[in-house]
């Protein structure tokens, strides 16, 4: 991890104000899948990001104001073409910095094109739209994509290379040489999440253990990467970071609740409490 960028995160100055920590628009959910994008929302929330917004179909964002508080929704059109207009004016005219794709997406409704394209914002692509993704390698093509995070479990990129899990003998080297033709980071979730930028890896976890295999879990870690870059950690260290503080709220959350009985929105309430473990280690030196 980077001490000195998590530091700084930790280290506000008292003439701020919201704007100053950026602006995170999670883009996700469809039927049946409403909480994947409240709780990457929440945790990039949690994590310290200023501002917060879920964009969805007019059912998901129906649900979700019954449950947000801080969280802002934006309601998208069902014409496609609309949908993608009213999120890049948004993005726009709301400052927003950072947007999560693809957490809860089912439908096949295509607007990561355009937001591959857009060179102001880190984009962190997760869940459905990792499917998507398969679909729109064409746009990664011949530029400079560092500003692009993807944050796959091994299945999901197994499905993005159109490889079967079984059929991929060194998925970790696949992922590398993908990272490196396309010019981006890479977040492989297993049992020892990797982290790769531009062909390199720079980070394995060994901290995160079997508490972190919980429905949206992987949710959460985009939202803490997706809050990390917000404010205005680089997308490489917010990986890094990201991964290992998604990692130390599940080894906070299992020491008082058992690895069994942790479940993705737990991690989120212990987010404060690794801030305080790590604010706590720079004190002691």
């Amino acid at each position: 991890m980077d001490l000195q960028a998590l530091k700084i995160i930790l280290s506000r100055k008292k003439e701020t104000h919201k704007f100053n920590f950026g602006h995170v628009l999670v883009i996700g959910g469809s039927s049946g899948m409403v909480g994947a994008p409240f709780l990457a929302a929440l945790s990039a929330l949690r994590t310290g990001a200023g501002l917060v917004t879920i964009a969805s179909s007019d059912e998901v964002i129906q649900k979700l104001e019954k449950r947000v508080l801080e969280i802002m929704t934006l309601s998208l059109p069902s014409n496609q073409a609309e949908s993608i207009e009213k999120i890049l004016n948004f993005i726009k005219a709301r400052k927003v910095n950072t947007v999560i794709y693809g957490p809860g997406i089912i439908d096949n409704i295509d607007i990561l094109n355009s937001l591959i394209k857009e060179p102001n914002i880190c984009l962190v692509i997760d869940g459905g739209g990792l499917d998507q993704l398969k679909d729109n390698l064409d746009a990664l093509e011949n530029k400079d994509n560092s500003n692009i995070i993807l944050t796959p479990h091994l299945g999901e990129f197994a499905r993005l290379i159109n490889l079967k899990l079984e059929e991929t003998v060194d998925i970790k080297k696949q992922a590398i040489n993908f990272s490196n033709k396309y010019v981006l980071n890479i977040v492989l979730k297993s049992h020892k999440t990797i982290v790769m930028v531009n062909g390199n890896q720079i980070h394995e976890d060994g901290l995160g253990g079997p508490e972190l295999a919980t429905a949206g879990s992987g949710d959460v870690l985009s939202g803490i990467i997706g809050g990390l870059v917000a404010q205005g950690m680089s997308p490489s260290t917010a990986c890094i970071n990201g991964v290992y503080l998604h990692s130390l709220v599940g080894s906070l959350a299992k020491y008082d609740l058992t690895e069994p009985s942790v479940i993705a929105s737990d991690l989120i309430t212990y987010i404060p409490k690794a801030y305080k473990q790590i604010e706590n280690s720079f004190n002691s030196k």
